[in-house]
């Protein structure tokens, strides 16, 4: 598994990425299942699976108070590399990047960096300014970028979630 920041990414990198999008703390079975998802789609058209991650997260710049990490950033890695994952991307979450219209993270971030194919959207799943780049925004764009999404699961009725983990802790 190849770990890249995101100022050393280029779509060189990698083949054809599909990529999904999410800071996954906990690596829950809501995680795994997509994660698992993804590394399929990315098999059966000789793709590489690639994540990309924060390094923290980032409800720490967007509400201004960050929640207990339940792993660390290299516990995370380790997991990736478990689920076979073939690429994972670090990002730093700031200010610029919480402000950042969807249409330039697909632009700049997606594209020019990584070179996406495809996305994965998880249920919940969104990025841009305000949430709005979730998997209706990028098909009715212009991006010709594959969009599939993952429903959400659920064990005994309840969705797990990293919140509901440190809930739990």
């Amino acid at each position: 598994m190849e770990v890249v920041k995101l100022d050393d990414a280029s779509p060189s990198l990698f083949a054809t990425p599909v990529v999904t999008v999410g800071f996954f703390d906990g690596f829950h079975l809501g995680h795994q299942t997509l994660l698992s998802r993804l590394v399929g789609w990315a098999a059966s058209r000789h793709s590489d699976a690639v994540v990309l991650t924060f390094r923290s997260h980032p409800k720490g710049v967007i509400a201004h108070t960050s929640p207990l990490h339940i792993m660390s950033p290299e516990h995370r890695l380790v997991w990736f590399r478990r689920l076979t994952v073939d690429a994972v991307v670090l990002m730093q979450f700031n200010d610029e990047i919480a402000s950042m219209s969807a249409e330039r993270f697909i632009e700049e971030i997606l594209l020019r960096r990584i070179g996406a194919t495809g996305i994965l959207f998880g249920w919940d799943s969104s990025f841009g300014a305000h949430g709005r780049g979730n998997a209706d925004f990028v098909e009715n764009g212009s991006w010709n970028i594959e969009v599939r999404r993952c429903p959400p699961v659920e064990v005994d009725g309840t969705r797990p979630s990293g919140t509901l983990i440190r809930r739990l802790i």
